[in-house]
């Protein structure tokens, strides 16, 4: 859903208990003197971000449609399907090949989990009644490693979804409903973090 940057300065203002005109939060000899609604607005993509990241998968759905194609590597006994992702990819979402029984477990290279996919046992590493889908980093840029699938068959991405980097554009930041309240909160936390005046019931 489409917020403009305007609404969300002036819910954070709200929740900060500030009016609609404040004076600036640093004095007039400072070289830049920043006002409540730039600090706000400066805070917007970066609350965002952290937010969507920390969320729980199902507060984020639906996410946008991802359609790549897919390259194998692996040897003859178990071939693992590889799709590269978008720039903007912040999370995988959701992502279901042809043939699996189920939409995978996405995990990442970080996770303790990732080790295990280079073991050669099915039940393992991952298969069709259990698919894993792990992010990682290669020289060309993040994919998302399938694990495992048949590459004798044909083989395709029958649904996929991510969410991506929250951005400001034209004025308006992209950003699931859900989480509309969890990104106002974090602003106004980190206005008040920094001791600049601002606090609950309070004005600058």
């Amino acid at each position: 859903m489409l917020y403009s940057v305007r609404q969300l300065i002036r819910d954070t203002r709200t929740m900060l208990c500030l009016n609609a005109h404040e004076h600036p939060l640093f004095e007039a000899h400072d070289l830049v003197t920043l006002t409540v609604d730039q600090l706000i607005a400066a805070q917007i993509e970066t609350a965002a971000r952290k937010v969507v990241e920390e969320a729980p998968a199902d507060l984020l759905a639906p996410g946008v449609p991802l359609r790549a194609p897919l390259s194998w590597s692996g040897d003859h006994r178990r071939r693992i399907a590889v799709m590269p992702l978008p720039d903007d990819c912040l999370r995988l979402l959701y992502i279901r090949l042809s043939g699996w029984h189920r939409p995978a477990t996405i995990i990442t290279d970080a996770d303790a989990a990732y080790a295990r996919l280079s073991s050669p046992f099915a039940g393992v590493s991952g298969n069709a009644d259990r698919p894993v889908a792990a992010v990682t980093m290669r020289p060309t840029g993040r994919v998302v490693e399938l694990y495992s699938s048949c590459g004798d068959a044909p083989v395709y991405v029958e649904a996929a979804q991510y969410v991506p980097v929250p951005r400001i554009r034209d004025g308006h930041l992209s950003l699931p409903e859900r989480l509309y309240d969890d990104v106002i909160r974090r602003i106004a936390d980190q206005l008040r973090s920094w001791n600049l005046g601002v606090s609950s019931g309070l004005g600058v």
